[in-house]
């Protein structure tokens, strides 16, 4: 992705009428263009696309689009004109020209929010909606570099990193294998592989991981004595939880609070 800053030109949010169609004329600038309901299609340079929510292009300069929909399927979009600045980057760092994103109410939220900052008129206003914005951007080129993943193996993906997240916001519970695997739909021989292939630690080596990673944060910044950090991470004994500490990070948890060290 470029280093280069974004700014928004015009910009909005519309549920497009029934016999709505688009012929654009060749556009003058970058638009970033996502579709939050509906079933419709987009053609450009000889080739057609369907889309359907969760679709989110980047229309370049240069090009001339034409979309279409089905009345009874209205398209719902998010549209925000702009260019890089002081310059564009080459046109191979380009943002990619489409992404199917599976996160569809977060980036409706993220859109809507863009288009209300920026027609706001406000300096302040616009200064943040280009930051979103540039956000944005990041994760598009950040989604095109992942392997792209449908049906059977986009459910494992996503079912194996809901888990992980529950993991890491709940660093003190303590997990079981067989529990986190019926949780998610599996049986416990078939999660745990599934997890060390998306995820690349085992389970309980992850919930280790963020256990410590926690413990850090406590050792850091609560005034927490470290038994009760140890109990709260869900160690029964002091002891261990020194030990398991100091083997992950080659100190003690007393050396590293004394320190106010920073080990990842």
């Amino acid at each position: 992705m470029t280093s280069s800053s974004v700014e928004l030109h015009s910009c909005g949010s519309v549920l497009c009428e029934p016999q709505w169609s688009w012929d654009s004329p060749v556009l003058s600038d970058f638009d970033i263009w996502f579709v939050w309901t509906g079933r419709g299609t987009i053609g450009w340079d000889g080739q057609t696309s369907d889309v359907s929510p969760g679709s989110m292009f980047c229309l370049q300069p240069g090009r001339r689009y034409q979309g279409r929909h089905d009345p009874q399927h209205r398209l719902g979009v998010c549209y925000v004109h702009f260019d890089f600045v002081p310059r564009p980057p080459a046109a191979k760092d380009w943002p990619p020209h489409l992404v199917r994103v599976s996160d569809i109410d977060f980036y409706e939220r993220l859109l809507k929010r863009i288009v209300s900052l920026q027609q706001s008129g406000d300096r302040s206003s616009r200064r943040e909606a280009a930051i979103y914005l540039q956000g944005v951007l990041e994760s598009l080129h950040r989604s095109a570099l992942q392997p792209a993943l449908s049906g059977t193996l986009r459910e494992h993906h996503d079912a194996i990193w809901a888990v992980a997240r529950h993991i890491r916001e709940n660093p003190g519970q303590l997990f079981s294998i067989e529990a986190l695997a019926v949780g998610a739909g599996y049986c416990a021989d078939h999660f745990a592989r599934l997890f060390r292939q998306i995820i690349g630690q085992t389970p309980k080596e992850f919930c280790i991981h963020h256990r410590m990673l926690r413990a850090q944060t406590l050792l850091r910044e609560s005034a927490l004595n470290i038994e009760q950090i140890a109990a709260a991470l869900g160690y029964a004994d002091v002891f261990f939880f020194s030990r398991q500490f100091k083997q992950r990070f080659g100190m003690s948890p007393t050396h590293f609070r004394s320190g106010q060290s920073v080990i990842r």
